[in-house]
This record gives structure tokens, sequence and C-alpha cells, in this order.
């Protein structure tokens, strides 16, 4: 079975290796600790302090494997080699959806956030998929997963503060 590769900016890639020595040099072994302490209290089975230790090290274990996954089938992006007219991976995009204007970013599955402004829209959704290596001008018919149609206009594409129009 072939591994998934990940597309990163050398910034994201900077950013999820920095969380990870984080998480593996500061917030295990702080978890740790407070397992043993925890412990110290006695009784196990009615010890909601150790419960939640072991419940925030599990969680750090999962993430901890997760970024290390990631990083070790990283493809970083040469940035300068991109076409700024061109939607990749950290673009800043302006689109019109069914004649409505929105901006997003196109982020990897890794680091996409709804909540961030502009969203950041994963490469691997519908909208970012059928956006992704294309132009400013072009159009583009899609569907969501729920099967309702798309009519995606690429109206501007900004990268390192650049803006293309």
């Amino acid at each position: 079975m072939a591994e998934n590769v990940f597309q990163f900016t050398l910034d994201e890639y900077n950013s999820l290796n920095e969380r990870l020595v984080k998480l593996r040099t500061e917030e295990m072994p702080k978890v740790i600790a407070d397992i043993e302490e925890a412990r110290s209290h006695g009784d196990l089975s009615e010890n909601a302090e150790y419960d939640a230790a072991r419940e925030r090290q599990g969680k750090l274990a999962a993430e901890i494997e997760e970024l290390t996954n990631q990083l070790n089938h990283a493809d970083i992006i040469n940035e300068s080699l991109l076409d700024p007219s061109q939607v990749n991976i950290g673009s800043l995009v302006d689109i019109e959806v069914n004649g409505v204007g929105s901006k997003v970013e196109l982020a990897n599955d890794a680091n996409m956030d709804f909540m961030a402004d502009p969203p950041k829209i994963s490469d691997l959704s519908p909208i970012g998929a059928a956006i992704k290596g294309k132009h400013i001008g072009e159009t583009i018919d899609t569907e969501t997963l729920d099967g309702k149609k798309l009519q995606i206009i690429i109206v501007g594409v900004t990268r390192k503060g650049r803006r293309k129009a």
C-alpha cells in the first residue's frame, strides 16, 4: 500500500516540527509526571486525576504519532518555483462560489482550519481539490460531498504578499 505524501510549505513544515518537539520534550514529560503524582495518591480505580492524565497521555501519543508520520512523509514545496497566479498549497485565493465572493487559503489536510481568517481549506476537500492547480480567471464546475453543484471562479491568488488579479 502506498504511503500518503503530505505537501507543506517550508514554514508549515517548520511549525509542525516545532509542535512535535514541544510535545515530546515538554508536554509528554509533564503528563508522565502528572500520572506518577496521581499514582502516589493510592487507589487508581477511583482516581479521577489519574484517569484524566492517562487520557491526556493517550491524546498526546496519538498527536505525536500523527505529526511524526506527516513529517516523515513530507514533500516540501519550493515556493520560488511556483507560478504565483496558480493555486497551490499556501495560496490565498479569492473565489466566487455560485456568484458569492469568498477568500480561502489552500492548505494540506493536516493544516486545514475552518476557524482561521481566511478559512484554511484542505486540498483534499471538494472545493480544495477543484481549485488546486487552477489559474486566475478559470471557472470550475464541481460538487460537494452531498451532491450540491458548485461553480467556482478563481478571481485572485495571493502568494508571499504579492497579488495577481
